[in-house]
């Protein structure tokens, strides 16, 4: 007596972005990795309606394109703006800093055959200042310091100066030190105009 049968074997799906953390002006890279998503080895395929990716302002479907026939490797790369809303058919994902980033990935069979949800995650974070600079080489007592900030990431809102406290929302990120006060102050910071 003979007798065969077909067996079906899945694998479990990988999603992941290239980076833990990106500022506002990077560009991320979303990864799936599903052999099981590779239906026809002889092209490069899509997978639409299955990831998604979020931020706590917007979200939104993403297809992702498969790198080459028969890779199983699907990517797509996103921005970011944090001054409009989103703009999914341009992959534009409306952030705050400190936002953290999700990428989610609904994988229809991992490798028991069971569906499953699988997310990762990133954050955004402030890029560094552009530049800063003292008015001084040297202070006495008698000195006031002024401190220059050039730094495009804190030009949230074109259209007024901004200001960034050391004692309240917004807060500033800015802190002065010295040899004989090593743990220093935030101070707070305002531009000096509209843009």
């Amino acid at each position: 007596i003979n007798s065969s049968a077909w067996v079906t074997v899945y694998h479990s799906g990988i999603v992941k972005f290239n980076k833990s953390e990106y500022n506002p002006t990077e560009t991320a890279l979303i990864t799936v990795i599903d052999p099981d998503l590779n239906l026809d080895p002889t092209i490069a395929e899509t997978v639409a309606d299955r990831v998604r990716v979020n931020s706590s302002l917007s979200g939104f479907n993403i297809t992702l394109e498969e790198t080459g026939p028969n890779t199983g490797i699907f990517e797509r790369t996103i921005t970011f703006t944090t001054t409009d809303n989103a703009n999914p058919s341009a992959r534009i994902l409306n952030v705050s800093i400190g936002d953290t980033i999700y990428v989610n990935y609904t994988d229809a069979h991992n490798v028991t055959g069971a569906q499953q949800f699988i997310v990762a995650s990133a954050r955004i974070v402030k890029a560094t200042a552009d530049n800063l600079s003292l008015d001084r080489a040297y202070y006495n007592a008698s000195h006031t310091a002024n401190i220059t900030i050039n730094d495009t990431d804190l030009n949230i809102d074109t259209t007024l100066a901004e200001a960034y406290y050391a004692d309240r929302t917004p807060y500033s990120n800015v802190s002065v030190n010295s040899t004989s006060d090593p743990t220093g102050f935030n101070i707070s910071i305002k531009e000096t105009g509209d843009d």
